[in-house]
């Protein structure tokens, strides 16, 4: 949800106008459509993960080659992440501090998690979390005396067209639950799976939707002009000239998300190229990772406005095909093969 809260606001903002807020309700509808494909290749495969039925479904040179290519995209999703949360962190704290000390601190804390093992990761999302969630809630509680509520209208100006275009970009972000396919062989009672994905995506798409309500309703056609324009929106909060500079606390707020999502996908990144290497264990792999994800994220992209050029134009054919295309290709193939249990 961090990574979702930057960026999203000044996209969707340039491409829907006012109707930025409605992206978030169109795009957890294709997250949600993809909650019962990942759950139905979970059944049919228990106890592997991707990587592993890959070439049992397709062969094993097809299968070995896609999945090389599944791992690349989880690799290249891992590197993008703690570089956009870095240049972040240049904008708004640290502009003089040197890019690689920041994405090397967040990538080892990071690399510390994944060694620890599925279930410390999971833990410590359940305490951080719950917090950046809370924190997010209480920010936007206390600038909802500022916001303007006809500044969201007339809904749909421009028609449904710029509409749709825009949920393209936070659909990308709701089909990073392709990750999720990582941990289905370790959950305890696969059958709530599906639950407790539903009530994440549900519980995501609001407080995203509150984000970009918030912003649309505050900044109205000056959010497409700021960076991050919910980082303005954190600093703007002032409450009877006591309660100020929250920005601070916005920005632990996002780091803690930050640390977690990226723990997660490099946890996949570890494990997948452990398994397709066919190795045991997949810690040794976890600092050669941690270094090249270092060098990536460095050579990712030149700069933010940049990567916005990206995540309005080439990102989302290229992240469908990955989080939507393959996992319904694969649950097809494996309908009409008969592969795996049909329970």
């Amino acid at each position: 949800m961090s990574t979702g809260v930057l960026l999203m606001s000044t996209v969707t903002a340039r491409m829907a106008g006012r109707d930025a807020w409605l992206t978030i309700v169109v795009a957890a509808g294709a997250g949600l459509l993809l909650i019962p494909v990942l759950t139905a290749l979970g059944r049919r495969f228990p106890g592997e993960t991707v990587i592993q039925y890959l070439p049992r479904l397709l062969g094993r040179p097809l299968g070995r080659l896609l999945g090389l290519l599944v791992l690349w995209y989880f690799l290249y999703l891992s590197a993008i992440l703690p570089r956009e949360f870095a240049d972040f962190i240049g904008y708004s704290v640290l502009p003089s501090t040197p890019r690689v000390v920041v994405l090397t601190a967040i990538l080892t804390v990071c690399a510390a998690l994944v060694r620890a093992g599925c279930e410390p990761l999971v833990r410590t999302a359940e305490v951080l979390v719950p917090l950046s969630v809370l924190f997010n809630l209480v920010l936007f509680v206390l600038i909802g005396k500022d916001i303007e509520v006809a500044r969201i209208l007339p809904v749909l100006e421009n028609g449904p067209l710029p509409l749709l275009k825009a949920s393209a970009v936070p659909a990308v972000w709701f089909g990073q639950l392709f990750a999720i396919a990582f941990l289905l062989p370790k959950v305890n009672v696969p059958r709530r799976a599906a639950r407790a994905m539903v009530g994440g995506v549900l519980a995501s798409a609001a407080l995203l939707t509150l984000c970009e309500f918030v912003v649309v309703t505050l900044l109205d056609r000056l959010t497409p002009r700021f960076i991050f324009p919910v980082w303005q929106v954190a600093r703007y909060v002032s409450v009877a000239e006591f309660l100020e500079h929250l920005d601070a606390a916005f920005l632990i707020a996002c780091m803690e998300g930050v640390l977690i999502k990226v723990s997660l996908i490099y946890y996949a990144v570890a494990v997948g190229t452990a398994q397709w290497l066919g190795l045991r264990d997949y810690r040794p792999l976890v600092l050669p990772i941690g270094a090249l994800l270092v060098s990536l994220s460095l050579a990712s992209f030149r700069d933010i406005p940049h990567f916005t050029s990206f995540l309005a134009t080439a990102a989302p054919p290229f992240f469908f095909s990955y989080e939507y295309l393959l996992p319904v290709g694969l649950l097809a193939v494996a309908w009409l093969r008969g592969k795996g249990l049909r329970q």
